[in-house]
């Protein structure tokens, strides 16, 4: 979500990107390469355009929405999207996905990801 994006410790040019990480490993460069903007998952951020719509036999101009991780989208599916609830992910990897109100985290686990799997909700793996 869009938290993920202003938390950090990057400069005014790098909201949010961990640049004393990437000073340490060598690689400021890499900052650059990535987006200066993070738009929640579900926003609209455009239409099909002709080209596209032609190459995969859809109509042109289509809503066109910002998808999201893997994960993410499971819980969505499963209906896994209040505080309190977990699920499984299995695929390649096993994943117990929890939803919280709160950012917080527990040794052994991933997160919490602010504003995943949707705004105002948190995430912890």
């Amino acid at each position: 979500g869009e938290a993920a994006c202003v938390e950090g410790d990057g400069d005014e040019e790098f909201p949010g990107r961990p640049m004393s990480l990437y000073q340490k490993l060598g690689i400021p460069e890499l900052a650059h390469k990535l987006p200066k903007s993070c738009l929640p998952m579900g926003t609209l951020v455009g239409s099909l355009t002709k080209e596209a719509a032609e190459h995969l036999g859809l109509s042109e101009g289509l809503p066109v929405a910002q998808g999201g991780p893997d994960a993410f989208v499971g819980m969505i599916g499963l209906g896994c999207i209040n505080p309190g609830q977990l699920c499984l992910i299995t695929g390649s990897s096993h994943l117990h996905c929890v939803v919280t109100s709160k950012a917080t985290t527990a040794p052994g686990t991933w997160g919490a990801y602010k504003g995943a799997p949707l705004p105002g909700l948190c995430f912890a793996e």
